[in-house]
């Protein structure tokens, strides 16, 4: 977001206040709204990060987590669907918190070992699989990340899905070839903030 964006965040939730705040923005076309921004992020939940942080909070982060359930296959619609909640919980979360002239949106972060969307990983754009959305009070865009490399933003403004496609100069070296490039930004963070792992870093492979 930072790199969309072009400047870092304002604002960090340290006393309850909203997860991230971007008080000045560049205007963008494609986000038509006043700034401050403030964003609500917010992780689907499922067996498998359940699983994860059990192993995280016993100091077990260097154990390969196993499956112990089947895997799934969704839909974006479907996926959708039981995001619900916790986009309503965001929505609220944002109007409690924030004051009537901030932008207010919503991060959402999917994780496939719990939320596979198989139309999503087989297609090289996510926001034609998206599917219509309803109003969620006061929420200005609702972000969904999907792993390992796509992004989709809806807008309240259009009512409708778009792609934010990220590229590299193509005289830029990237750390890691097999990744990608969110997936190597996220590399260079978690490197600088000593953390040995992250469940968001894996390969997609069809059979």
């Amino acid at each position: 977001m930072c790199g969309l964006f072009g400047c870092m965040p304002s604002g960090f939730d340290r006393d309850g206040g909203p997860d991230l705040v971007f008080d000045s923005h560049p205007e963008k076309s494609w986000f038509p709204y006043e700034s401050p921004a403030a964003f609500e992020i917010k992780s689907l939940p499922g067996a498998y990060r359940e699983r994860l942080s059990t192993l995280e909070r016993g100091g077990a982060s260097d154990v390969d987590v196993e499956l112990p359930f089947d895997l799934r296959l969704w839909s974006a619609a479907e996926v959708m669907r039981d995001a619900h909640p916790t986009l309503a919980r965001a929505a609220q979360s944002l109007s409690a918190k924030t004051p009537s002239h901030y932008s207010r949106n919503v991060f959402l972060i999917t994780h496939p070992f719990d939320h596979f969307a198989l139309d999503v990983a087989q297609t090289q754009v996510a926001a034609p699989c998206m599917p219509e959305m309803g109003t969620y009070d006061g929420v200005d865009s609702i972000w969904v990340y999907w792993p390992p490399d796509k992004l989709v933003m809806w807008s309240s403004t259009t009512r409708a899905w778009i792609d934010i496609i990220f590229t590299v100069n193509p005289e830029d070296q990237i750390p890691d070839e097999q990744l990608s490039l969110i997936q190597n930004v996220e590399l260079s963070y978690i490197f600088a903030a000593g953390i040995e792992a992250s469940p968001y870093l894996f390969n997609i492979q069809f059979l």
